[in-house]
């Protein structure tokens, strides 16, 4: 699978491309590479305040050749997201129009960048997180486990504090190949205290990507 890399100056960058004529929301990108029509890639999608990337896959509905005229419109492909990556197309909405701090949704994926280590069958495997929910974490690292097996997480969610947050769950896929080799693990919480504990991790992510309010102009007072 082809990954393109595409870097937004701000919300209303991605909002202008952003393709609501498809089920699931799509995307026109920039490019003057051949793509084959249905043909999956992924989009690492990035932006000042999420500058590690926010991976999103599509599909290729499709294409604009470039030309010689300057007037005509650039060349590119329509990208087309499935129903597996709802939760990430509405994310990136949120996102970009600015509404993540006072529009909370449960599921909701935000990118994180937390050392891990995830424990199986004595083993120690060593990761970094990608994404989290408030139900479950995409873990970048190379190993691969088979679905359902039972997992321990230590998320080193502070690492100025030296020590991580274990947490148990089981893995609900398994991806060897591509840019992003890695396991998406479900969260099984043994008590309400660590299911409150994701959910406040993720709302603290929210909140640092909610744009600072622009400073307010105080008009001079006559005297």
């Amino acid at each position: 699978m082809k990954t393109i890399f595409i870097n937004y100056a701000d919300g209303d960058d991605f909002l202008r491309v952003f393709l609501n004529d498809f089920p699931g929301g799509g995307l026109f990108v920039p490019t003057t590479e051949t793509f084959d029509i249905d043909e999956e890639i992924a989009l690492e999608l990035s932006f000042p305040s999420i500058k590690d990337g926010w991976l999103i896959c599509g599909n290729v509905k499709w294409r604009r050749s470039p030309t010689k005229w300057r007037s005509a419109l650039p060349a590119g492909i329509g990208v087309s997201f499935g129903s597996g990556e709802r939760s990430r197309v509405e994310f990136l909405l949120d996102f970009c129009k600015g509404v993540l701090g006072s529009l909370r949704k449960p599921g909701r994926r935000v990118p994180v960048d937390f050392r891990a280590n995830v424990l199986s069958n004595g083993k120690c495997l060593d990761g970094r997180t990608k994404d989290l929910s408030s139900g479950g974490v995409f873990i970048l690292t190379d190993a691969t486990l088979e679905k359902n097996t039972a997992v321990e997480l230590d998320l080193f969610i502070d690492d100025e504090t030296g020590g991580p947050e274990r947490f148990n769950g089981h893995v609900v896929w398994s991806r060897a190949q591509g840019r992003d080799p890695g396991i998406g693990v479900k969260f099984d919480f043994g008590s309400a205290v660590r299911r409150r504990r994701i959910a406040r991790l993720v709302g603290e992510v929210e909140d640092s990507l909610v744009p600072p309010p622009p400073p307010s102009i105080r008009k001079p007072v006559r005297v």
